[in-house]
């Protein structure tokens, strides 16, 4: 955060830390609204830090119902626009999945959507965890069909050789 360590990141780090709570209880919302009236953290600090891990939307969440402070205003904001970022990326790649799913599904491929943007929409809900990539497991018999079908798609695999691929993709 900014390389200023000492009390100010300790409160971010633990600040954070109830913002993954998926319901929080009376006594971790309490926590949240004491760190957050904290003069030693920094509100923009906070939102950058949160941003930059992965659980800006998760902490924007929290945050409205416990920083009410005129100084949080600004980082609130921010944190609003990344989530409404991360729901709509989240929102295409739910297409792109259910795309990939249907393709794997014509080309004769069982796949298993692990992680991502499933895992996000059940868990979290729209556009509360953000996610870089989609992580399907399919046999590996099926792995160079399954590596059509997504190209065909327009996806992109490393160029690997193709004797012996299903066996390296264990």
């Amino acid at each position: 955060m900014g390389g200023k360590g000492g009390k100010s990141e300790a409160e971010a780090h633990a600040l954070a830390a109830l913002c993954l709570h998926a319901g929080p209880s009376a006594a971790d919302l309490e926590e949240a609204r004491a760190r957050a009236a904290s003069p030693t953290l920094s509100p923009e600090d906070f939102a950058e830090f949160v941003c930059g891990q992965g659980v800006g939307p998760l902490a924007a969440s929290l945050l409205e119902r416990v920083a009410s402070a005129p100084r949080w205003s600004d980082a609130l904001e921010r944190l609003r626009d990344h989530r409404r970022r991360c729901a709509a990326l989240q929102a295409l790649a739910l297409r792109q999945a259910r795309a990939a799913c249907a393709a794997l599904d014509r080309a004769g491929v069982a796949a298993l959507v692990l992680k991502g943007p499933v895992l996000a929409a059940r868990l979290y809900g729209g556009g509360l965890r953000p996610y870089g990539d989609l992580d399907l497991l399919v046999r590996p018999a099926d792995a160079l069909a399954a590596l059509d079908a997504l190209r065909a798609l327009g996806y992109r695999a490393p160029e690997l050789p193709r004797a012996g691929l299903a066996a390296r993709l264990v």
